[in-house]
Formats: C-alpha cells, structure tokens, sequence
C-alpha cells in the first residue's frame, strides 16, 4: 500500500494492523526525501525478510527479520517490487487463514490475581514467545452493548449460571455479521435487546487471554477476546 501522506514513523503501524485485520502480509510506503520509504509486517507462514531479499537488486536499503522489515526504493520501482513479491509469495488459501492456538480449556472461574500475576512472569510476549491463549464452551450470549465507534462488550452466562463481560476491541462490526448467521436480517435489533437475545439461545466458545484492569480506584479481572464461533 502506497499512502503518501503517511508520516513515515507510522508505516509500520498501519501494516501491523492491516495485517491483524487481513492476515496478509502487508507493506506500507510512503514519501520520504527522493524515495519512497516502507514498512512491512508478515505472517507465519511467510517470511518476509527472505522475500525481500529475492527484489535487492530494486532497492536502496533494506533490512529485518521474518517477521517485519524496512526498505527504501526509488518510486519508479515501487509496482515492480509489489508485482514480484506477489508472484513469489507461492501462499496459499490455508496459509492466509490465521491459526489460532489454544494452551487451554479455562473456565472463567479458574482465572484469579494470583493466576494473571503467575501469567506477567512469562512476558515480555512477542514473535517467539506468543501470549498465551484459553478457551471457554457452551457460553450462552445473554447481552451486547457496542462502545464507542467499534468496540463491543458481551455478557455470557457460563455452565455454572455465572455472568462474564467479555471485551472485542475494534470488532463490533465483525461480530454483528458473524451473528446474523444465526439472527438473520434483523439480527442487530435481536442482539441489541437482551431479552430477545436470551430467547434465541446462543451458545458460544470463545478464546481470551486475562488482565488486570483498575479504572477509577476500582480494580477488576478483564477477559478480552480473541476469536469466537458457535458452539
């Protein structure tokens, strides 16, 4: 992607979240000085680094890792470089589709302090140690309440008839197409009034990874999501 107004510090940020978003591999450039300058964040299954490296002969600079990279190039070769990474990226279907990896079934009432505070010993996480990832079945979706522009907060019942908030972050767009599966076309309107929601009976399983939050001298254990389905 060629943004030319990006300020350059930038760049890598706007890849990463292309890349969550779109699970692609992502390169973002904008101006600077003569050139073009860019910023790319990859997948796991592509390494990016490698790839680049094929296209030296294109650039001014260049250097990274698998995972992400910087580079400069003259604009004039901006289209070859993005045709060639494209015809060499040999990727797959299967490899666009993120892989998520669960260490464990953990129902909500396992997840205290003392446990979060055992999980903060294993950080910092990063590319080569992941943040670690649990799963919760048969949750019954009892509430939605959407945040600010695109934030959605969902209370679940879990199989002990206790109520979780779970938190998506920048997701709620994603989720409301994903529930009219179930709710069909009149789904928002459902799943906006708690009581026509409980009647539909919607069990969930969902992946989350546990926080501390203390807002306004009040502290409290936050369960933000990371990938859902149905049960």
């Amino acid at each position: 992607m060629y943004l030319p107004n990006c300020h350059v510090a930038i760049c890598g940020l706007v890849a990463g979240r292309i890349r969550e978003k779109y699970y692609h591999p992502t390169l973002v450039f904008t101006d600077s000085n003569s050139e073009v300058t860019g910023s790319g964040r990859s997948i796991e299954e592509y390494n990016m680094i490698e790839n680049i490296q094929k296209c030296s002969d294109l650039l001014s600079k260049f250097g990274g890792h698998k995972a992400a990279c910087g580079l400069s190039l003259k604009k004039d070769n901006l289209k070859e470089l993005s045709d060639r990474l494209n015809v060499m990226s040999e990727l797959t279907e299967d490899d666009l589709t993120e892989k998520l990896y669960i260490d464990a079934d953990m129902p909500f009432g396992y997840v205290s302090f003392r446990v979060i505070e055992d999980l903060e010993k294993l950080e910092p996480f990063g590319v080569k140690n992941q943040t670690p990832v649990f799963a919760v079945k048969n949750l019954l979706l009892v509430k939605a309440k959407r945040v600010g522009e695109n934030h959605l907060f969902l209370s679940v019942k879990d199989a002990g008839g206790r109520i979780r908030d779970l938190k998506l972050w920048r997701r709620a767009d994603e989720f409301e197409e994903f529930i009219s599966e179930r709710l069909g076309t009149d789904s928002n309107r459902i799943l906006y009034d708690e009581s026509l929601l409980t009647s539909k009976n919607i069990l969930l399983t969902v992946s989350y990874y546990p926080s501390v939050n203390t807002f306004r001298n009040n502290t409290s254990i936050d369960f933000t999501v990371r990938d859902y389905k149905f049960s």
